[in-house]
């Protein structure tokens, strides 16, 4: 009798403990780390310098290619890949600066617990331009995620008749791009 209860049991309490372990691990937020960009790279990003001439600087925004009127922040972080590389994770209302020798390279981000069974990913593939900063979005259209090229409206503020970013959004580096990608910063 007390074999049957055993065998019972056993494989009962093993489900049960996987799908306590898939909720909790479900319910918790996803921490990003950020790495702050120095004061002075800070202020050179808001104010749209442009790199010095060997190389392309990147700003990659967690969303908000949709027009002013229709944006609502997303509530989650994303992780960006260029070549297939993860680079790091963005939470909203952040912008990641970095930089690489001017070419071609590929962009496209996740959730930052992976792509969902799902959605659909849609890289970008966009020549750098040496000297130049190019703007790109982490952005959805349906169940397909996608890189869009660009400045969304809210992201931009006129000082002094000079455009720039709205200072409430926070510059943070890559977490852990590799040198053989990205050039060193500050």
């Amino acid at each position: 009798m007390f074999s049957s209860v055993r065998s019972f049991a056993t494989p009962t309490a093993g489900i049960l403990l996987v799908a306590s372990l898939l909720v909790a691990s479900c319910s918790q937020p996803a921490n990003v780390v950020p790495v702050f960009a120095s004061p002075a790279l800070t202020k050179s990003v808001l104010n749209l310098e442009n790199p010095p001439s060997n190389r392309a600087r990147v700003i990659v925004f967690n969303g908000g290619n949709t027009a002013a009127a229709d944006y609502k922040p997303r509530g989650w972080a994303v992780s960006i890949f260029v070549n297939d590389t993860k680079i790091g994770s963005l939470d909203p209302k952040q912008a990641m600066v970095f930089d690489v020798a001017p070419g071609q390279y590929s962009f496209h981000w996740t959730e930052i617990a992976g792509k969902a069974w799902l959605h659909k990913i849609e890289p970008l593939t966009v020549t750098l331009s040496a000297g130049a900063v190019t703007p790109l979005q982490a952005d959805s259209e349906g169940m397909t995620l996608k890189i869009n090229q660009g400045f969304g409206p809210y992201q931009l503020a006129n000082q002094a008749g000079r455009r720039q970013i709205q200072p409430n959004i926070e510059i943070v580096r890559p977490q852990s791009c590799p040198p053989t990608l990205c050039l060193p910063l500050d």
